[in-house]
């Protein structure tokens, strides 16, 4: 198991991070990533992380429990 978190990701160039997801992505063994931004990176990387991505996280209904932690909502 391998674990990466987006803040290593953050001062690398969208070249080393094209590399280092081209290397991810020959990996056989089970990766966790959490990245957070995928401007920049080449079709080829962004067809890798599709293909072996299990769960992503956004706004609008896509966070982890199905709601904001951060945001006060009326009642």
């Amino acid at each position: 198991v391998l674990i990466h978190d987006s803040m290593i990701f953050n001062n690398l160039s969208e070249k080393r991070l094209n590399g280092i997801f081209q290397l991810l992505g020959k990996s056989e063994k089970q990766l966790f990533v959490a990245f957070d931004h995928f401007d920049g990176l080449a079709p080829e990387t962004l067809g890798i992380i599709d293909n072996a991505a299990i769960i992503e996280l956004d706004l609008d209904g896509k966070q982890l429990f199905g709601s904001a932690w951060n945001i006060i909502q009326s009642l």
